[in-house]
């Protein structure tokens, strides 16, 4: 595996409401070990979707373990990895959601 997570683990989610069509969506930046790994482009989403896309682009690209891949909560498998897991959520105007780079 080319993509060890090391030392730690961040999601940082940004959310967004829409009003008019009472939908939630978000971005998010998935770091590893303290750099930006990759970003999770604007999709549909609320409560722990972020959380839960991430980790399936983790597995998708190499950063986690592929036994055992059924999905169990991200800190559940930082715990078991050793590694640290930090994630946050922010409510945000659509302005301010991440923006991905193609």
């Amino acid at each position: 595996m080319s993509n060890t997570i090391r030392r730690s683990l961040f999601i940082e989610t940004r959310e967004w409401f829409d009003k008019s069509g009472g939908d939630s969506y978000f971005t998010a930046r998935v770091w590893v070990d303290g750099e930006v790994a990759f970003t999770l482009p604007f999709q549909y989403g609320y409560g722990n979707s972020s959380e839960y896309e991430a980790h399936k682009q983790l597995l998708e690209r190499g950063y986690l373990p592929q036994e055992g891949k059924n999905y169990r909560a991200l800190s559940y498998v930082a715990r078991d990895l050793g590694i640290d897991y930090y994630a946050t959520k922010s409510l945000v105007n659509k302005r301010d959601l991440f923006r991905t780079v193609a």
